[in-house]
């Protein structure tokens, strides 16, 4: 089964158009990370940390339960999954920039909405509609983009990028946190609102290309005389990056098990996340204090990023993927034990380094495996997958509270459950028709 694909050669439109003999010495693929730097931070408004911040507020103010609020997240997080079935094709064809605009512009609407709600129906409208443009629309262009622009150096490029969201989750619940506390969370969505307007709007509108070769470019700014002409170099030898169709992909029992493993790992950090500042204050942590907690974890997935991207260049991916997985598995067993803040702390620095490096292993080894030619329609083809575990996370978290009055029994089956994902990853072995010397993760 796994000997039946053939591996096809990107299509490079390069060899076509005047060129540049020489790379310029700044490549633009920076840029487009930049980009994708503030529109990872933007989307982590309406990610679980940035979320939970409203749970307590909504609930009490309106006296739902607190799976009435995740409900709402959960349809929008299906429907944003299985939308991406068309949309990644989309962005593979015309680019991410009209996505990542319109994705952009609907957050800050959205948010400021929201502090305008006075009733279920309006408050399960506009949640449907955030999650949905989160998963839909903002992750699968996010990580498609960086792909698309970089092969050799495509670690510390997606790294680099990845570091938004990580920001974003650090800085958005502490700053809602004391602007709900002192002003109101109405007050707080408005905030958060205008602001992630203002920091994505202007630069996808100036600065966002689709890929390199659209700018007489090559991926990594490389030499396009060593593409084009009769003296092609070791590196761009081993950046002519092979790249395989869903179709192609999907011959292959690697693919199963990674886009198995991380479902299993996006229910279980799903259902922590979103309940984390919740399960905090539970424990009898002050709401500030618990915010800081989850901004220690945040910040701390900022070195995890950057190591890991540094390792995914040097590295086999499948055996830097289990010892994330494992990490994280280890801070949540922290997690379980926490009923003081020095002890959320160590599960903050803990947790948040190897959180942050899965979430890097999540969008690299797919493009490393995989190569960019496609990488819009295979992460439209798992985002569904992923989705259904990313809603089911918080809802059964949340389930599990309402039965019981604590998060403990849940808590405990996710250590379980990280042993499971740790052995799917393992397995999961790249395509074999790669040569050692085109493929970072054989």
């Amino acid at each position: 089964m796994q000997g039946q694909a053939a591996p096809r050669h990107e299509e490079t439109p390069i060899t076509q158009r005047a060129v540049p003999e020489k790379g310029p010495r700044f490549f633009y693929g920076w840029v487009i990370v930049g980009v994708v730097f503030l529109a990872g931070i933007a989307s982590a408004a309406w990610m679980n940390t940035g979320l939970s911040v409203f749970l307590k507020p909504i609930t009490s103010e309106f006296g739902w339960s607190r799976s009435t609020f995740t409900a709402a997240g959960t349809v929008g997080t299906l429907a944003g999954g299985f939308s991406a079935l068309a949309i990644g094709p989309a962005i593979d064809r015309w680019g991410a920039k009209w996505f990542l605009f319109a994705a952009c512009l609907g957050t800050g609407i959205l948010f400021l909405l929201l502090g305008q709600i006075h009733g279920l129906l309006l408050f399960f409208v506009l949640l449907v509609a955030g999650r949905f443009i989160l998963q839909g629309i903002l992750n699968v262009a996010n990580a498609v983009a960086i792909p698309k622009w970089f092969v050799e150096q495509r670690g510390r490029a997606t790294a680099i990028s990845t570091l938004g969201p990580r920001l974003g989750t650090a800085v958005i619940p502490l700053g809602l946190q004391v602007i709900a506390t002192g002003y109101g969370w109405r007050t707080g969505a408005a905030v958060l609102g205008v602001t992630a307007m203002a920091i994505t709007v202007p630069p996808i509108l100036l600065w966002f290309r689709r890929r390199p070769e659209d700018m007489g470019l090559l991926p990594d700014g490389r030499d396009a005389t060593a593409a084009t002409g009769g003296g092609a170099n070791k590196t761009a030898k081993r950046a002519e990056e092979v790249s395989y169709t869903i179709k192609e992909a999907l011959r292959f029992k690697g693919f199963y098990l990674l886009v198995g493993a991380f479902a299993i790992n996006q229910f279980v950090n799903t259902g922590v996340n979103f309940n984390l500042l919740p399960y905090l204050t539970d424990q009898g942590i002050s709401p500030t204090k618990a915010a800081t907690i989850v901004m220690v974890w945040s910040l701390m997935g900022m070195p995890g990023v950057m190591a890991a991207g540094y390792l995914g260049e040097r590295l086999p991916l499948r055996y830097l993927m289990v010892v994330a997985f494992a990490g994280i598995m280890a801070g949540n067993v922290i997690l379980a034990m926490t009923h003081s803040v020095p002890l959320g702390l160590v599960f903050a620095v803990v947790q948040g380094v190897f959180f942050g490096a899965i979430q890097l292993y999540q969008t690299l080894v797919f493009a490393d495996y995989y190569g960019r030619a496609s990488q819009g329609a295979i992460r439209g083809a798992i985002t569904p997958v992923w989705m259904v575990a990313n809603s089911l996370g918080p809802l059964a978290a949340t389930l599990v509270f309402d039965a019981t009055g604590t998060y403990r029994p849940i808590m405990l089956a996710y250590v379980g459950i990280g042993i499971v994902v740790m052995i799917g990853a393992a397995l999961a072995a790249p395509p074999p028709q790669r040569s050692k010397g085109e493929m970072r993760g054989a």
